[in-house]
């Protein structure tokens, strides 16, 4: 289920960064509703893993997505004003 977002939560939605750690890549990024500026990259382990997503969480200021769901891909993405509810 998409929730509607009224015009000040989408405004502030596509203000923000968002990065997340996942084994999904595809199911991420489609429940996200496929962003334009989607991007992603692969790991080797699990400590590289966290250390990008942290690195990324302190010095760029990204917001944490809503996604944990394992560590093998990292991405980035602006929302584009649609969130999956729960």
């Amino acid at each position: 289920m998409v929730m509607q977002l009224n015009s000040v939560q989408t405004k502030l939605l596509r203000s923000m960064k968002f990065v997340g750690l996942t084994d999904n890549p595809e199911e991420i990024k489609q429940k996200y509703g496929n962003p334009l500026d989607w991007w992603q990259r692969s790991f080797i382990d699990e400590t590289e893993a966290y250390m990008w997503f942290r690195s990324l969480l302190k010095i760029y200021g990204y917001k944490e997505s809503f996604t944990k769901d394992g560590w093998m891909f990292g991405f980035t993405f602006t929302p584009n004003g649609k969130l999956e509810s729960r």
